[in-house]
This record gives C-alpha cells, sequence and structure tokens, in this order.
C-alpha cells in the first residue's frame, strides 16, 4: 500500500475511533480490547513504513506530518486500552498518569518527536503538571548529546460534543513556537513559560469562544 492510501485509510480509523470513543473505550470486554491493541499496532507499523519510504514517494511536509500526527494519536488509544483494559485498575503514580512514547521522525535524523499521553487526566493543568516531570527527564538526557536543542509543542485537547444524541470526540491542538534550551536553563521554568502558560492561556480563550457561542 502506497503512503497516500496509508494516510487516507489512517484517516478513516481515526475518524471511527473519534465517532465511537465512548463505546470502545468505556464499554467493551478484554477480548474487544486486545483486538483493538492488535489493530492499532498495525496501523502504527505501516504508518512507520510510510514513513520511511518518504524519499521512494516523494512525500510532502504536509502528508508526513499528517502521518506523524496520526501515529501519536495511535500511540495514544493504544496506551489508554493497555491501561484501561489490560490488568491495570485504579493507579497514582506518576507512571500510570502519563507516560512517553517515542514518534518515528519523517525528517532529518537530528529531529525528534515524541508524545506524553495522558492516561487518567480530566484536568489540563494537573496534565501539564504532571508533564513537566517526564519532559524535564527527557530533555537532560538528549542535552547529553547535544549542546543546545529548539523544542516545541503541541497539546492535543479531547472535546466531547454531542450530534443527534451521539457523543463524538472533537480533536482541538494548542501549538507553541521553536525555543531554546541549553545546559543552562532551569528547564522546568522554560516549560512554565513557554509551554504551561501559554497553552492554558489558548484553551481558556477557546473555553470562553465555546460557552459564548461564538
Amino acid at each position: 500500500m502506497n503512503p497516500f492510501s496509508v494516510i487516507k485509510q489512517s484517516d478513516g480509523v481515526l475518524s471511527a475511533i473519534k465517532k465511537l470513543r465512548k463505546i470502545l473505550f468505556d464499554n467493551f470486554t478484554i477480548k474487544d480490547a486486545e483486538i483493538w491493541l492488535k489493530r492499532l499496532q498495525r496501523q502504527i507499523k505501516s504508518r512507520n513504513k510510510a514513513i520511511r519510504s518518504r524519499r521512494q514517494y516523494n512525500l510532502s511536509i504536509g502528508a508526513l506530518c499528517k502521518l506523524e500526527t496520526n501515529v501519536g494519536h495511535f500511540k495514544h488509544f493504544r496506551k489508554l486500552i493497555l491501561n484501561r483494559h489490560i490488568g491495570m485498575g485504579i493507579q497514582s503514580k506518576l507512571g500510570q498518569r502519563v507516560k512517553w512514547a517515542n514518534v518515528e521522525s519523517s525528517f532529518k535524523s537530528r529531529v525528534k518527536t515524541g508524545i506524553i499521553v495522558n492516561i487518567r487526566h480530566k484536568d489540563l493543568d494537573t496534565f501539564l503538571e504532571d508533564c513537566v516531570v517526564i519532559f524535564k527527564n527527557k530533555i537532560k538526557k538528549i542535552l547529553k548529546e547535544h549542546h543546545a536543542l529548539k523544542v516545541n509543542t503541541t497539546v492535543c485537547g479531547e472535546f466531547i460534543k454531542k450530534s443527534n444524541d451521539i457523543e463524538i470526540l472533537d480533536l482541538n491542538y494548542f501549538n507553541t513556537k521553536n525555543a531554546l534550551i541549553d545546559k543552562s536553563t532551569e528547564i522546568t521554568d522554560w516549560f512554565k513559560d513557554n509551554v504551561q502558560d501559554k497553552i492554558l492561556k489558548n484553551y481558556r480563550n477557546l473555553r470562553r469562544k465555546i460557552v459564548g457561542g461564538h
């Protein structure tokens, strides 16, 4: 299957998950979970294969970003299923509330992409507070190999909206600009100034628009 067909197919699978999310993740059995885990793993594998074949098919930056984004979504949903349905109860440790996952980069070897998966948080503030701990640990490891980094982030927020009495998942993206991190950077402060404050401001602006109906 060529990458363009892969993108179209992954968009279809993602759309189905968004429409059926409540049923998929709240009401299905362990057997259902195992089926979906395998299905999502196949999606991840085929998307990564398409990313690796980017030169063969001369994929645009937009197509590559779409593939990376969908891989991130599939990894997010896979970890949700793993933690909610495969032998996991109610937990409170950091690693059981948020998890890091690497995403295969479609760009130069020095460009790294990773996602922090929200497993249990319903509040954006507390999710970001947990994110900074994982983020700080990852950045410190990368800084052992590189003197300085340019970092940007995207938070994908899930909003449940009703359409004809059916709950549908709507995804909204909150982006931050590239900002420098080097070995002298206080990463916790950097995260607050460049990610946490900006994302929360954009999120609250969006909520006001939704409530205000415009």
